[in-house]
């Protein structure tokens, strides 16, 4: 079977755990990657993982960062709980969901 390569950044770490621990629980999706910093997320871009979830939106993922993941094929989407960050998302061109959100639907 073929999993879905996913990599999660702690932009919130009270909460990355949790969303890590709840991907790798779906039927298909493999967790390749906890990034903690910058260098780390565009490993993750850059060894072709599919998708890359942030638990939070930290403040270096940036239009830089975004478009270098778009021209690799690798989906960004924030998990947020914070007006604000959702705003901010929206305005890198990256989807902003709910940190409550049903993690299955990351790949539906």
């Amino acid at each position: 079977m073929n999993h879905f390569r996913i990599a999660t950044v702690a932009g919130d770490p009270d909460i990355e755990p949790a969303i890590a621990s709840g991907l790798s629980a779906v039927e298909g999706i493999e967790v390749v990657l906890r990034c903690l910093d910058r260098m780390e997320t565009l490993a993750a871009v850059r060894s072709g993982t599919q998708a890359i979830v942030c638990a939070g939106l930290p403040r270096w993922i940036d239009p830089e960062l975004v478009r270098e993941a778009r021209e690799s094929e690798c989906n960004l989407v924030a998990l947020v709980g914070d007006p604000d960050q959702a705003r901010r998302a929206e305005r890198l061109g990256m989807p902003a969901l709910s940190r409550d959100v049903d993690l299955a639907r990351i790949i539906a």
